[in-house]
């Protein structure tokens, strides 16, 4: 039986924002219908609603997106808020996404304001996967929207207790017909030497692990200077995937929290998730913490 989430959707608008959309209705609709969508909008503050193109204020993007609810048969839910001054539209975002209780959101790369290289990620973009506190699908210029046909979800891990909450989140959003693949890309363990039994065992040990977990297992020994987002984006580069999975953070994550009771704690992404969800041209999935 699939399990019931609610998922969040960004809209603003933008191009990007509409295939946001289209893939949160179309990852509904190949579960079945059985989770529920929200739409959320973060609106201007009144004083400057009247700056805003009639085609993006809030009453018709709200009318719009009950005409795609009706196209696409689904109960799609429209919240809308203001920014607080001094607050970045991501940070309010976030804060949408919270007050919705979403499990899972999905946000255009960009939003209205297009960049210079479209497959980079802008700032509406990025701030969530920071300071996000649920799953986030970054949807790009490139990425495939769901249909009821087979897709194909690749795990990057490293044999965190992060990677390890990755891949189960990801077979929960898996259908019937899916695939999963999963990448170590690793230097060992410290003081390991990257030749000669230790390594084979070391590689052995996790294959055996990995292997019942998944369709297929990779295992990577990288080069001594080389990232592992490097290794994972170059991975991907001729493999036909969907989705790939990183998790927040992994071994040597590190957070700073602010002080004061009044602060949130803010997310600081790991440095293969940073590296990875800079360049990444296909969808970008950051599993709940």
């Amino acid at each position: 039986m699939v399990e019931p989430y609610s998922f969040g959707v960004a809209c603003d608008g933008s191009r990007l924002s509409g295939l946001a959309q289209d893939f949160a209705a179309g990852l509904i609709l190949r579960r079945g219908a059985v989770d529920s969508l929200t739409a959320l909008h973060i609106k201007p503050r009144a004083e400057k609603l009247e700056l805003v193109p009639d085609h993006l204020k809030p009453d018709k993007l709200e009318g719009d997106l009950e005409d795609f609810a009706r196209h696409h048969e689904l109960d799609i839910k429209w919240l809308a808020q203001e920014r607080e001054p001094e607050m970045r539209t991501g940070e309010a975002l976030c804060k949408l996404v919270q007050s919705a209780a979403c499990d899972f959101t999905v946000v255009g790369s960009y939003g209205r304001k297009d960049p210079d290289d479209p497959e980079h990620i802008g700032s509406t973009g990025s701030e969530p996967l920071k300071l996000m506190s649920g799953g986030c699908f970054v949807v790009k210029n490139s990425s495939k929207m769901p249909t009821d046909e087979p897709m194909k979800w690749l795990v990057a891990t490293d044999d965190s207790d992060f990677a390890m909450k990755a891949i189960k989140d990801t077979k929960s959003l898996m259908k019937e017909g899916d695939t999963l693949s999963i990448f170590m890309p690793t230097a060992g363990t410290v003081g390991m030497k990257t030749s000669g039994s230790e390594i084979e065992t070391f590689k052995a040990r996790k294959t055996a692990k990995y292997d019942q977990m998944c369709d297929e297992f990779t295992f990577m020994l990288k080069d001594s200077g080389v990232t592992v987002a490097d290794v994972v984006l170059k991975h991907i580069e001729n493999q036909d995937v969907d989705v790939l999975v990183i998790a927040h953070k992994g071994l040597t994550y590190s957070y700073t929290a602010k002080s004061g009771a009044e602060e949130e704690q803010k997310v600081q992404l790991g440095s293969t998730a940073t590296g990875a969800q800079q360049v990444l041209s296909r969808l970008l999935l950051m599993p709940p913490l």
